[in-house]
C-alpha cells in the first residue's frame, strides 16, 4: 500500500509539471497573450525572442535582436532602418503577415507575451486617389485632392517612378472607353468611403460601360510581368454587341478578387472574364452575372492557349450563366486551344448556376488543335439543370483538349446527365460513383443530387447562392478541409473563416 501511494504521488507530481511546462509553450505564433495564473502571477518561467520578418522587402534587412525577453517586458519597436519596398511606405510591424493582425509602429512598445513572437514588416502601397467628387484638372490625384476619373488616375500610375495603385471610392463612374492597367505592379482598388476607409460591402466603386467600351474588355491588362491587382470593382455592361469584362492578356501574375462583373448583352461572345496565355494569378470571390439573349458559347471565364507554366487559382467565385434557353454550350469555366504540355488549373469552392441549357458544362475543353490541363476541381457547387431533352454535363471536353484530373473530391452536383465526359480520351461516366470506381486516387466524396437547387439555396430567385438551413449537413459541410491541404484560403466569399461541422472539414461552394 504504502508503495502504491508513493506511485500515485509521482504520478500527480508529474501532472502538475506537465500543467506548468503546458503554460509556456512554445508557440512562436502571432497571439501575444500571456499566460498567467489566476492570482495574477506569472507562469513563464522561460525567455523568449523577437524575430522580425522583412515581408516582401525589395531591398535592405530585417532587424535582428539577440536578445531574449521574460513575459510582460516591454520591449521598444526597432525603426525600419535599411528595410524598402518599392512603391511602398512602412506603417510598422505587425503579428500577421498580410497586416490584418495587430501593429506597432516604430518606436512604440510591445508587452512580451510567454511565446515566441515574429513581427513582419507592414507595408502599404503607395496610391493615387478618385473620387466621383474630385477634379482631374486641379485634383493632384492626392487622398486630399482626388482625381475625378479612374482613367487619369490609371494613367497617373502608369507613369509614376513612386506609386502604383489607385484608390477609387464609392460612387458610379461612366466608362467611354477601355480602361487599361498600363504598368508593371499597378493594383486598381474600389471600396472605399469618402476618408479612405474601406469596407468593399458597404462602399460600392460600380463601373459603367457602354457597349464599344468593353468589347474587347471593360479592363485589360496586356503583356506585364509585374504583379498586378484588381479588387473590390463592380463593373456594370448595357444590352450590348458583345462584352467582356476582365481581359488578361499574357500578364500571368495578375490577380481578379472580390470584384462583381454583371454583363447584359445580346451576343454569345461575351465572357465575365478572359485569360490568354500564361496565368499564376488567382481569380477569387468574385461574383459573375452573365444575362445572355442570343449566340452560343457564353462563359463565365475563359482560359486560352493555357501554357505548361500555367498553375492558376479559381477559387470562392459565383458565376451565374443565364443565356437564352435556346442557346447551347455555355460554362462556367471554358478551356480553350491549350499548349500541348499541360499547365495547372486549381478550381476549388465556387458556385456555379447555368440553367437548363443543352449541352452547358460547368468546366468546358474546346479548341482547334490538341492540348492538354491538369485540373483540380474540389468543394463546389454546380447547378446544371438537366432536363429530359438537355445533357449537362460537370466535365465536358472535345476531341482536341485533353482534361487531365488530378482531383475531383467532395463537389454537389445537382441535375446532372454525366459527371464526366472527355471525347479526346473517349473516358465518359455517367454518374460520380462511376467515376470514383474509375478514379479511385483522384475522386471521391462527391455528391449528385437529383432536384432542383432552389430548394436547398436561400433566395436563388434574387441571386442569393447561400445553402440555406434545409440543406442537408453532407452538402453544406462536406468539403475536404483547405486549411490542412494548404490551398493558400481561409475564408469564404464573405471573408467568413471556414469551419466544418466534424464530417470532413469545410464549408462548400462560395460560401
Amino acid at each position: 500500500m504504502k508503495s502504491n501511494s508513493i506511485y500515485q504521488v509521482f504520478i500527480w507530481a508529474l501532472a502538475a509539471l506537465a500543467i506548468v511546462i503546458s503554460g509556456c509553450g512554445e508557440t512562436g505564433g502571432t497571439s501575444l497573450t500571456s499566460s498567467k495564473p489566476a492570482g495574477g502571477g506569472s507562469s513563464c518561467s522561460q525567455e523568449h525572442s523577437i524575430t522580425y520578418d522583412a515581408n516582401g522587402a525589395t531591398g535592405g534587412t530585417a532587424p535582428t535582436d539577440a536578445n531574449t525577453y521574460a513575459s510582460g517586458s516591454a520591449v521598444t519597436m526597432p525603426t525600419v532602418g535599411s528595410l524598402a519596398k518599392t512603391y511602398h511606405s512602412f506603417l510598422g510591424w505587425n503579428t500577421a503577415a498580410d497586416g490584418t493582425g495587430t501593429n506597432y509602429a516604430a518606436s512604440a512598445s510591445l508587452t512580451m507575451p510567454c511565446a515566441n513572437v515574429t513581427l513582419f514588416a507592414n507595408w502599404d502601397i503607395n496610391s493615387f486617389y478618385v473620387a466621383t467628387t474630385g477634379n482631374d484638372t486641379t485634383g493632384d490625384g492626392s487622398a486630399a485632392n482626388p482625381y475625378q476619373t479612374v482613367a487619369k488616375g490609371l494613367a497617373s500610375a502608369a507613369a509614376s517612378a513612386t506609386k502604383r495603385a489607385v484608390r477609387v471610392a464609392a460612387g458610379t463612374y461612366s466608362q467611354t472607353a477601355q480602361l487599361s492597367l498600363g504598368n508593371n505592379n499597378i493594383q486598381l482598388l474600389g471600396g472605399y468611403d469618402s476618408n479612405w476607409n474601406r469596407d468593399i460591402a458597404a462602399n460600392e466603386t460600380i463601373l459603367t460601360y457602354s457597349s464599344a467600351s468593353c468589347v474587347s474588355g471593360a479592363i485589360r491588362v496586356s503583356g506585364l510581368t509585374g504583379t498586378q491587382l484588381i479588387e473590390g470593382i463592380t463593373l456594370t455592361t448595357p444590352s450590348s454587341s458583345g462584352c467582356i469584362g476582365i481581359y488578361l492578356s499574357a500578364s500571368p501574375n495578375t490577380s481578379i478578387r472580390r470584384n462583381k462583373i454583371i454583363i447584359d448583352a445580346n451576343n454569345g461572345t461575351s465572357k465575365g472574364i478572359r485569360v490568354v496565355r500564361e496565368f499564376t494569378g488567382t481569380i477569387s470571390g468574385n461574383f459573375i452575372n452573365l444575362a445572355i439573349n442570343t449566340g452560343r458559347y457564353v462563359d463565365g471565364i475563359t482560359f486560352e492557349e493555357i501554357t505548361s507554366t500555367s498553375e492558376g487559382k479559381i477559387e470562392n467565385n459565383v458565376i451565374n450563366v443565364a443565356v437564352n434557353p435556346y442557346n447551347d454550350n455555355p460554362s462556367a469555366i471554358k478551356i480553350a486551344d491549350p499548349s500541348a504540355s499541360p499547365g495547372k488549373l486549381l478550381i476549388r469552392n465556387n458556385t456555379f448556376i447555368l440553367g437548363t441549357y443543352q449541352s452547358s458544362a460547368a468546366v468546358r475543353g474546346s479548341g482547334g488543335s490538341s492540348g492538354a490541363v491538369d485540373l483540380s476541381f474540389d468543394n463546389n457547387i454546380a447547378f446544371l439543370g438537366k432536363s429530359a431533352s438537355n445533357m449537362v454535363y460537370g466535365i465536358y471536353s472535345d476531341a482536341n483538349v485533353t482534361l487531365t484530373l488530378q482531383s475531383f473530391k467532395n463537389n454537389n452536383l445537382f441535375l446532372l446527365s454525366k459527371v464526366f465526359n472527355d471525347l479526346s480520351t473517349s473516358e465518359s461516366y455517367t454518374t460520380v460513383a462511376d467515376l470514383e470506381t474509375a478514379h479511385p486516387t483522384e475522386a471521391s466524396g462527391n455528391i449528385s443530387v437529383e432536384m432542383k437547387a432552389a430548394g436547398y439555396f436561400t433566395d436563388p430567385a434574387n441571386g442569393d447562392w447561400r445553402l440555406s438551413g434545409t440543406a442537408p449537413t453532407s452538402i453544406s459541410e462536406g468539403g475536404l478541409d483547405g486549411s490542412a491541404l494548404s490551398w493558400g484560403f481561409s475564408t469564404n466569399l464573405l471573408g467568413i473563416t471556414r469551419t466544418g461541422n466534424g464530417i470532413t472539414g469545410w464549408s462548400m461552394g462560395a460560401y
